[in-house]
């Protein structure tokens, strides 16, 4: 599970912070809408081999691609 929040968002990029089953530091992914690429800016604290990291560049794709920006969310996978 990831917790996400919108940290920023203007019309080149987008930041989310995300955190892995809600503990830790934040870590921080950037979008960047010239290229149609996501960037991990810093890792969560509880981001083992950065796989959460991983799962929130594809959300974070995936909410541009739906038009659906949310200020929060929890991403939760099984």
């Amino acid at each position: 599970m990831n917790e996400m929040i919108l940290k920023e968002m203007s019309r080149e990029k987008i930041i989310y912070l995300y955190r892995p089953s809600g503990e830790g530091e934040f870590g921080e992914v950037v979008y960047t809408f010239n290229d149609d690429a996501t960037t991990v800016i810093k890792t969560a604290e509880n981001d083992i081999l950065g796989k959460d990291a991983h799962r929130v560049e594809l959300q974070v794709k995936e909410c541009v691609k739906r038009n659906n920006l949310p200020l929060k969310c929890v991403q939760a996978w099984h």
